[in-house]
């Protein structure tokens, strides 16, 4: 190993390791993919038990992405990976029109992480799924936030419905924030009590002293 690529290996391993720990990247890694099979593999068959198909060059099956990264990697390319087609050109200039308006949960409750996890692909363009991906975020955050922190009134279903769960959570983060401040400017204060551990040290002091 050269002392050049060492770095760069050890950053992937330990970005590995973090993915492997997130939640939220192992269900995005569990989303499938349409992949083309590109060479034979004896004994290997996908289905259910009950009905096994082999894995033949040319046929198309759908394969969780964790699955197909695997089996599409720079040492074999064993199947290759269509593009979804909220990823590709046509919806790309749909977002870049107005990201604002479009449903991307309809197109993936976990549009964002979705597209962060086919990045890890060798698409053509993917330097243009990604500048696509951050701008889509990017023009949707300011308005979620504006009505995240601004409203309490209505339905806060017919604000999300069109967020994916990223966005969501921002939204229900900036409602959480607007509750506490209204409670704020209402003088509706907590007084802040002692915890578990600063009650028991106490105690032990005045245990001591007597």
């Amino acid at each position: 190993m050269s002392i050049a690529t060492a770095p760069s290996m050890g950053k992937d391993l330990q970005q590995q390791a973090t993915d492997y720990l997130d939640i939220d990247d192992l269900l995005c890694s569990q989303q499938t993919t349409m992949c083309r099979v590109t060479m034979p593999v004896p004994g290997l068959t996908i289905g259910p038990s009950t009905d096994p198909r082999p894995l033949v060059p040319g046929n198309k099956t759908e394969l969780p992405l964790w699955l197909a990264r695997s089996l599409c990697s720079a040492r074999r390319q064993i199947v290759s990976i269509e593009q979804p087609a909220q990823f590709r050109e046509a919806f790309r200039e749909m977002l870049k029109a107005d990201a604002s308006v479009l449903d991307l949960y309809r197109h993936g409750p976990r549009y964002y992480g979705h597209g962060a996890a086919l990045l890890r692909f060798n698409f053509p363009d993917r330097a243009e799924m990604a500048d696509s991906v951050l701008r889509a975020f990017t023009s949707r955050f300011r308005r979620i936030m504006d009505a995240g922190c601004n409203s309490l009134d209505g339905d806060a279903s017919l604000s999300t419905q069109r967020l994916d769960r990223v966005e969501r959570a921002l939204y229900a983060a900036g409602q959480r924030s607007l509750r506490e401040t209204v409670r704020w400017q209402a003088g509706d204060t907590r007084i802040i009590g002692l915890g578990a551990p600063e009650t028991a040290n106490r105690k032990r002091k005045r245990t001591e002293v007597e």
